[in-house]
């Protein structure tokens, strides 16, 4: 009996786990631009996103697993030099509404205005 009681227990928080997760997702779908400019990015709701600025120009898939936004490069291109194709980029998300959008990357802060 105290078996069951466990597994009701770990199927519950797996299934808020994959509901907080899914809001997530349907949070951060759309267009945002970097706030102080140069940098903007769609995130679809199909799974890709596109991402850049004047000098380079980014194409991938993404998804949102254990509150970070998981983005994985498929395409780039630019006239300085960037990310490869292939390359993963984990961000904690810290803040996702219906205007802004606040990631923790490489020990820092980045902040999104939604377009």
């Amino acid at each position: 009996m105290r078996f069951a009681f466990t597994f009701i227990l770990i199927g519950l928080l797996v299934a808020g786990c994959h509901r907080r997760e899914a809001k997530l997702a349907h949070q951060i779908a759309g267009a945002w631009n970097h706030v102080g400019g140069g940098f903007s990015m769609t995130i679809s709701s199909d799974g890709s996103f596109s991402s850049g600025s004047s000098n380079v120009a980014y194409q991938g898939t993404w998804l949102v697993r254990d509150s970070m936004l998981v983005m994985t490069i498929t395409n780039a291109a630019g006239t300085k030099q960037h990310e490869p194709v292939g390359s993963v980029d984990r961000m904690k998300i810290v803040q996702a509404d219906e205007s802004h959008l606040t990631l923790g990357y490489s020990n820092q802060t980045v902040y999104y205005e939604r377009r």
